[in-house]
Parts: structure tokens; C-alpha cells; sequence
């Protein structure tokens, strides 16, 4: 992490010596000295983050270089600042402050030279603390820790719990009749117990018949190539249970492999180069062998099939947690298990968690306060038992490369279990510099690079929407949905595991990273309500302060706090969701201030002085009660992403970030509104949200050609209240690939799909009011992959999927269709379907036969039918029952017993008046 801060300190210090030489004299050759000494410090770095877990002076070290950097930040930021209101003050205010610029000159140039002499002291201090070879060979932290949990192929795990689907899946993979070699990789989290997994299939006694020859060996970050080629010499010679006599000719690994059909399992790899390094050792036969490995990342092993390997669910969970406390067979005792159940959701699916606890506790006997104490403490004990459950998780920490060691300390900042839009933590790391930017590519899609990487790591996972969970008592409930497979940013979210996040709380507040209130820190996240801050401490330590995140606030916190000297330097203020009413006149003074966040938040109006903020490069006003805003937002040329609320009109001219702005979205357009010659010069957009307020007449057709010019298009949201809204021509949109469509609709608009844009990938329709079947259309877009049609965008009475149509759509949704009565599936339709949703479509007097050949259907969500269809649907009874019994779950639950209400799916769109509905989200 300290790396990365030196990085930021070099780049501001280069950009300061190109962009402001001339207002530098006297210090110019001292900036450049603080420069050099940083670089040279930032060469051994990394190295340097691996050893601190295992050597104190490495780690004092590495703080001591981590401060030195932020003082020099404070230094540049504070000559910013300073040279910023230089320029604004009129002729006669600068003739009259020339004595008082001298002195801060002087000030500024003090700073510097002790700056100096604290690096070069620290340089020394490295050679005295005896790490002056640091950045040579293996850090001993990793090293440590790999081989405290080196594995062996011995099984001696009180039986796997939640595996058996895993083991079956994986020995059918294994023992397939394809005879070409072939690579399979358990993927998952540190600690989710793929080592475990392993070794069940290993130890099976069908592998065991099944190939002649078992290898297991284990890699970790450490390996040497040549020692792993002689263990695994050894280990085949005594698989073969022959005497030397018997292989001679054979005196290498490679031509001992080729003898027979064999499983070598390659525990715990951790990056394609070590792929890379031992793939050579063995042949390419056409025996039908197979190499099983273990990884935390997926794109350890290219061109392999993954399994991707996910915490248990809660009844396996409660399971293992029983079987290893008070043994196989064994019941947890009535008056312990709330507590336990605490204590096992706590552990969040993660086996070596659960392992671990459980160990503690059976040693602890079953008093009810004993257990409520270790629930109270459950983190520190998962950190001091022998398990090392932390320094486990923490080896996937010290592999990450330095760019990304603050993008994943940034997750300690949210609250646990906090879903994170991944719009809102790319733009938030941009603003923090975090992005480095590569040659054309923009910083959003950098960033996005940088979000996969840690989703391939195991870190971070992207989730999607809800599924079904089985709990401990063999119920079903809905929880959150993960999905590991590529990543779609636009819509996503995505969240980390409770150790996980632990740990990245733990490395950030080691590092001052991130802090508590009060502390010596650079970034604040406050979850509490706002009467337990030590006020006077957040106030002293303001001047470090870089980022302030607050989360559920109550109205008693005054704002204008922020806005003081004492924070003057602050590059983030997210105040999403909180409860705040107005925004003082001062925040122009935030002149540093990248990231603005006001989303779900009682504003009503935004101060002019926001045109001031001359690098904010997101300003986030949706869900607000705001309906126009200062043209002085035109003047931020930093502007990237503007988020307005649906009720934002834009009367005026647009004079501003032409260049920057890539997100626009709830710009409100009217017959009054400028169109042509205004808006319309923002054509470098990569996603537009546009709300039509009736009628546009000669105003349509400017809009219509707005958009066909914004070719770079990647989501567009056109919402009309028009009597029709205007013709749309996409099809050289070759960048669009979602697109959401409310608002009546001419029928010929989904005549041709040449109208559609070729990539597109998601597409919604709402109260489109079409009279004709748009599935004939549509099942021809050949990239389409999820298609909503929302209430009443069809009006017609049949529907119909023609044979061989939507090949690639996955998710289909049917919500509040009125009129639709029949609905066919041809056979050959929707073959990769694998969501449906149907919705409040009355009319609907069954389901398609056509459902019952959709084999790779996962999902089926049902709400508000008729009564009609219900019974079609009771299970093994229904008439239509047949169509859906291959579909592994089914919301809500149909039984026979029980028919579940609908769970309709609400948003908050906005600060809602105490007892005021939630709309439907739509």
C-alpha cells in the first residue's frame, strides 16, 4: 500500500514541475530532489509491503516512508490551494498581498527541505534496521505463512460437508471418456476449503480405480521448479510399485508420465507465470489423464474448465460447525443454538471460519455465557487461534500487485454486507487517483480491469440479483446472489466476504489508510449515528483528511463542519442516503474535491458555488428533490459523470466539459428546452439518461439526431410522456449494448432489426403500448441476453418465440402484460434461457409447453397469477405442472399446502415523507 501512496506523491510532484514551473522559483530544484529520493524509494517498495507481517522493522519502516509521502502531499496540496486563490483575487488584492505571498513562499520551501531530510534519514534507517536487501528473493511474510499451511494428500478431515454435488461434478469431469489431457480448476476464496475438496477426490475410490497414477503436490508462492519435478518423480516411481530395473530408460518425470493414465493435483497455484514455469514437465499424452489444481484466482491456469468453488450454504454450514464442536452424529444442545446460530452466520459460509470457532468452542464446554462471550469477540479469536484464519486470508493480500493494494483497502470503508454499485466505487477511486491511466484506454475502463482482477483473485464478488438459499433447517429463503462470470459494471454490484472486508479494515488502519474518527488517518467512513463522534479530535486531525464517507446520519449533523479550513484538502465527500437538507455556500471551497456524492439525500437546490470545484469529476444528484441547478456546472471541464434527478430540466446554454463529460443522466428536455446547438455538442457520452416532458414537436427531431450522432453510446435510458416518442435509428451504435425504452412506441419501430443497435445486449420496454408481437423481431438480435417486457409494452393477445430464436438470451421477464392470453414457445426457442419471470399477467391461462424442453433453466419467478393458472401449476397435480418440474427453484415456492404471496421488488427513488409508500420499481 505504501507503494501506491509514493506513486500518487511522484505523479502530483511530476505534473506540479510541468504544470506550475513557473510559479516555483526558488524551490524548483527542491521539488525535483523530493521527486528522485521518492522514486528511489519506490523501487524496493513492494518488497518491502510483503515483509512487514513477519519483520516489525520493516513494517515501521514501511510507515515511516507512508507518513513522509502524505507530508509531502499536504505540502503540494497546500501550495494548490494557495496558487488557486492567487488567481481569483483582482489586481489590486494581489499587489497587496506580495509581503504575505513572500512569506508563504518561504513557509512552503521550510516544508520541503525538512521533507528532504526525513527521507534521507529514512533511507539510512533502512540499512540500520538491517532490510537493506530488501527487494531480494521470496518475502519471508508469504514464505512464513505457506509453509505453516503446506498441504499433503493425507486425508484426515472429520468428513466434507457441503461438497458432495462439488465431488460428483468434479470426478465425472476427471474420468470422462475425452483422452486428451485435460486441466480443471477449483477456484475460490482463501479458506473456502478447495485444498479439502481436493483431497476428498484424490482419496475416492473411484479415482483410485480410475487412474494408475496419483500425484499431489504442492506449489504455493515459493516453489522451486526443480525440487516439485523430483517430488513428483518420487511419487510416481511409487505409484508404479515397480523396482528400478523394471523403468529403466525412464529417467525423467516427463517419460515416467507417458507410461500410464495418471492424476497429478497441483495444490494452491497463484499466477499464470507459475503456470507457465511447470507446465513443461508433462507430456501431452492421449491417455485420458488429468491435472486437478487449486487457486484463489481464475486466471491462474488459461484454456482450463473452473469450478468455481462457493462458501457453504446455511445448512451446510451448521452442519460442519456441529460436526466439528461436538462430533459427527451429535446434536448442538436446544439452549445453545441461537448463540451458535450467531456464531455460524458470522462465519459466512467461509469453512476454515467455521473449522476454526469450532475448535475453540469444543474445548470451552456449553456454558451460554462462555458462548455469548466468544460471539461478542468472534474476530479477535478468528485472528489468535491456531488456524491463523487472518494471516491465511492475508497471503492473498501481499500477492496483489501494488495498483491494486488501495483499490482493495477501499472496501474496509463500507459498512459489512454493504452491496457496493460498481459505478460508485469506480468513480470513487478515480477520484482517490487510484487509476492509472494505459495509453487510449479511458480511467472507467481501467478501473472496470482493475474490478475483475480482484473478482479472478476471489477477493471481491459481483452480485447480481437474489436466489434461493436453504437454511439450517432445511427451509428456503431468498438471499443474494453471486456470480463470478464476466463482469457487466454498468449494473452490477458487487460486495466482499466479512473477513475479507475484516482484513482489508485491519491493513488500512495499519497503514493510516483509513481510520476512525479522531485518529491519524486519511480516509473517514462514520456507519453510526452521529452522537458518538469525538468532534474536537475530527476537527485536529481535518487537515489529513482526504475522504470522508458517511452512512446512515441523522438530521443533527451539521454539514458546515466539513466545509471548514480544517478540511480544505478533502478529494471525496460521499453523503449518499444521508440525511441532509441543505449544502452551505462554502463547499466551492473544496476546490480539491474530485467526487461529490448527494444521491438519495433532501437537497432541494445546490449551491452556485459549486461551479468553483474546478477538478470534480463526479457530481451524483439522483434520487434528490433538486429540479434545476446552477449553469455554473457547464464551467467544471473535469467533469466526467453528471447524475441528475428525472426532474432536472436544461433551459439554457451548455457551455462546459464537452470533451470529459461521459455520463449524463436524467436531463430533463422539453418543447422550451435547447436541443439543437446545445445539448447536442455533447456527443462523446457513453451513457445517457433523457426524460421527455410531452410534446417536443420540432424539438423531437433534434433529440432524434442527438442521439444518432453520440456514437459512442454504451447504455442509453429514453423515457417520453410525449404521445409518441421519436423515431430512434441505432444501428451504428456499435458501443450500445443496453437500452431502456418507456413510452408509447410506433408500431413499426421493431419491424426491422436493423433499427436495434448490433451489439445489443439488454434491452427493457415499458408501456411501449404495441399492438404488434415484438418477438418476431427480436429473436433475431444475435447478442441479446436479457429481454424485459414491463407493463403493458405488448398489448396484443398471443405472443409467440419462433424455433430457433433469442439463442443467446439468458434472462426473459413478462411483468403486468394485461391483455396477454397465450404465450407459445417453439421448440428450439430461448435454448440458453436460464431466468424467467412472469408477473402479474392475469389474463394468461397457461404456461407454454415449449417451457418443458428448456433444459438449462435455473429460475422461475411466478407472482400474481390468475387462480386458473395456480392450480395448472400445483406440484406433481397441475395440468402445466410438467413444464416446470425440471426447474431446480421456483419463487416463491409452489405447495400445495401454501402459496406464497408475491414479493414485489421495490426502489427507493428518493427521500421519502415519513409513511410514504415505496413505488415499484420499474
Amino acid at each position: 500500500m505504501a507503494g501506491e501512496v509514493v506513486v500518487s506523491v511522484v505523479d502530483k510532484l511530476a505534473k506540479l514541475l510541468m504544470q506550475e514551473a513557473s510559479l516555483l522559483s526558488g524551490v524548483h530544484r527542491d521539488v525535483e530532489q523530493v521527486q528522485e529520493e521518492l522514486r528511489q524509494i519506490q523501487s524496493f517498495l513492494q518488497d518491502a509491503d510483503n515483509e512487514q507481517a513477519a519483520n516489525e522493522n520493516a513494517k515501521n519502516w514501511i510507515l515511516d516512508v507512508t507518513d513522509i509521502a502524505y507530508d509531502a502531499e499536504n505540502v503540494i496540496d497546500t501550495f494548490i490551494l494557495k496558487e488557486e486563490k492567487k488567481r481569483r483575487r483582482t489586481f489590486a488584492k494581489r499587489y497587496a498581498c506580495i509581503f504575505t505571498d513572500l512569506i508563504f513562499r518561504r513557509k512552503i520551501q521550510n516544508e520541503i527541505e525538512r521533507i528532504k531530510t526525513r527521507i534521507r534519514l529514512v533511507l539510512d534507517r533502512r540499512i540500520t534496521y538491517g532490510i537493506q536487501s530488501i527487494g531480494e528473493g521470496p518475502g519471508s511474510s508469504s514464505q512464513a505463512l505457506a509453509e505453516q499451511r503446506q498441504s499433503s494428500p493425507h486425508f484426515n478431515e472429520l468428513g466434507i460437508v457441503g461438497f458432495h454435488h462439488d465431488v460428483s461434478e468434479l470426478e465425472e469431469l476427471l474420468m470422462n471418456n475425452n483422452p486428451e489431457l485435460q486441466f480443471i480448476s477449483i477456484v475460490g476464496m482463501g479458506g473456502c476449503g478447495k485444498t479439502a475438496l481436493a483431497k476428498s477426490i484424490y482419496n475416492s475410490d473411484n479415482i483410485k480405480r480410475h487412474f494408475s497414477c496419483r500425484v499431489w503436490v504442492f506449489v504455493s508462492q515459493n516453489y522451486g521448479t526443480e525440487e516439485l519435478r523430483e517430488d513428483m518423480e518420487k511419487q510416481v516411481k511409487r505409484s508404479f510399485e515397480v523396482t528400478n530395473s523394471r523403468i529403466a530408460g525412464y529417467n525423467n518425470l516427463y517419460d515416467l508420465l507417458e507410461l500410464r493414465r495418471w492424476l497429478i493435483v497441483m495444490d494452491d497455484i497463484w499466477t499464470p507465470r507459475d503456470w507457465d514455469r511447470l507446465r513443461h514437465l508433462f507430456p501431452y499424452t492421449h491417455t485420458g489423464s488429468r491435472i486437478l489444481i487449486t487457486t484463489r484466482r481464475r486466471d491462474a491456469v488459461p484454456r482450463c474448465h473452473i469450478h468455481e468453488l462457493e462458501p457453504l450454504n446455511a445448512l451446510d454450514s451448521w452442519n460442519l460447525f456441529v460436526n466439528r464442536t461436538f462430533g459427527e452424529g451429535t446434536e448442538c444442545p436446544e439452549h445453545l443454538e441461537e448463540v451458535a446460530d450467531l456464531i455460524v452466520n458470522k462465519c459466512g459460509g467461509l469453512p476454515l471460519a467455521i473449522v476454526v470457532i469450532a475448535g475453540l468452542l469444543s474445548a470451552k464446554g456449553t456454558s451460554i455465557t462462555t458462548w455469548s462471550r466468544v460471539l461478542d469477540s468472534l474476530k479477535w479469536h478468528l485472528n489468535q487461534e491456531s488456524g491463523q484464519c487472518s494471516a491465511i486470508l492475508a497471503l492473498s493480500y501481499y500477492d496483489l500487485p501494488f495498483y491494486l493494494k488501495s483499490c482493495f483497502l477501499y472496501f474496509g470503508l463500507f459498512p459489512a454486507g454493504f452491496l457496493i454499485p460498481v459505478r460508485r466505487l469506480i468513480r470513487l477511486w478515480m477520484a482517490e487517483g487510484f487509476v492509472h491511466v494505459r495509453d487510449l484506454e479511458t480511467p472507467e475502463d481501467v478501473a472496470t480491469d482493475y474490478i475483475q482482477e480482484l473478482v479472478d483473485r476471489n477477493l471481491i464478488q459481483i452480485v447480481k440479483k437474489d436466489a434461493i438459499e436453504v437454511d439450517k433447517k432445511g427451509k428456503k429463503a431468498v438471499i443474494t446472489r453471486v456470480d463470478q462470470g464476466e463482469l457487466n459494471w454498468r449494473s452490477a454490484t458487487c460486495r466482499t466476504h466479512e473477513l475479507i472486508r475484516d482484513l482489508a479494515l485491519l491493513m488500512g488502519r495499519n497503514t493510516q489508510f483509513q481510520g476512525n474518527v479522531g485518529e491519524k488517518t486519511r480516509r473517514v467512513a462514520v456507519h453510526t449515528d452521529v452522537d458518538v463522534w469525538p468532534r474536537s479530535n475530527f476537527d485536529y486531525h481535518g487537515s489529513r483528511i482526504r475522504s470522508i464517507l458517511l452512512f446512515v446520519l441523522r438530521e443533527e449533523f451539521s454539514y458546515t463542519r466539513i466545509m471548514k479550513k480544517r478540511f480544505k484538502f478533502l478529494r471525496v465527500l460521499d453523503l449518499e442516503g444521508t440525511y441532509i437538507s441543505i449544502m452551505p455556500n462554502a463547499l466551492g471551497k473544496l476546490i480539491h474535491l474530485r467526487y461529490l456524492g448527494l444521491r438519495r439525500t433532501w437537497l432541494t437546490t445546490l449551491p452556485s458555488s459549486v461551479g468553483k470545484l474546478f477538478n470534480l469529476q463526479t457530481l451524483d444528484l439522483k434520487h434528490t428533490r433538486i429540479n434545476s441547478f446552477s449553469t455554473s456546472i457547464w464551467r467544471l471541464k473535469q467533469l466526467r459523470h453528471l447524475y441528475l434527478n428525472w426532474n432536472c430540466m436544461v433551459l439554457k446554454r451548455v457551455n462546459g466539459p464537452r470533451e470529459n463529460l461521459q455520463t449524463l443522466w436524467g436531463i430533463g428536455v422539453a418543447k422550451e428546452s435547447f436541443v439543437r446547438g446545445r445539448l447536442d455538442q455533447l456527443t462523446n457520452l457513453r451513457k445517457l439518461g433523457v426524460e421527455i416532458r410531452g410534446n417536443l414537436s420540432s424539438q423531437g427531431e433534434a433529440l432524434a439526431e442527438w442521439i444518432y450522432q453520440s456514437t459512442r453510446l454504451e447504455h442509453l435510458n429514453l423515457s417520453s410522456q410525449a404521445r409518441e416518442a421519436p423515431h430512434l435509428t441505432l444501428h451504428r451504435h456499435v458501443h450500445l449494448v443496453k437500452l431502456r425504452l418507456e413510452g408509447k412506441l410506433p408500431n413499426h419501430t421493431l419491424f426491422d432489426r436493423d433499427h436495434f443497435p448490433p451489439c445489443l445486449t439488454t434491452l427493457t420496454l415499458i408501456v411501449s403500448f404495441l399492438r404488434i408481437d415484438p418477438m418476431v423481431t427480436l429473436a433475431n438480435l444475435p447478442n441479446l441476453r436479457v429481454l424485459r417486457l414491463w407493463c403493458n409494452s405488448y398489448m396484443g393477445r398471443s405472443m409467440t418465440c419462433i424455433s430457433n430464436g433469442f439463442a443467446k438470451l439468458e434472462v426473459l421477464e413478462i411483468c403486468d402484460l394485461d391483455t396477454l392470453e397465450e404465450w407459445q414457445v417453439e421448440e428450439g426457442s430461448m435454448s440458453n434461457l436460464q431466468e424467467l419471470q412472469i408477473i402479474n399477467c392475469k389474463e394468461l391461462r397457461m404456461l407454454p409447453t415449449g417451457l418443458a424442453h428448456l433444459r438449462n433453466i435455473k429460475e422461475l419467478r411466478l407472482a400474481a397469477m390468475s387462480i386458473s393458472l395456480r392450480e395448472r401449476l400445483m406440484p406433481n397435480i397441475g395440468e402445466d405442472w410438467y413444464k416446470i418440474q425440471h426447474i431446480p427453484f421456483i419463487v416463491p415456492p409452489l405447495l400445495e399446502e401454501e402459496l406464497l404471496p408475491p414479493e414485489m421488488e421495490y426502489e427507493h427513488s428518493g427521500p421519502l415523507e415519513p409513511g410514504s409508500p415505496l413505488s415499484p420499481r420499474l
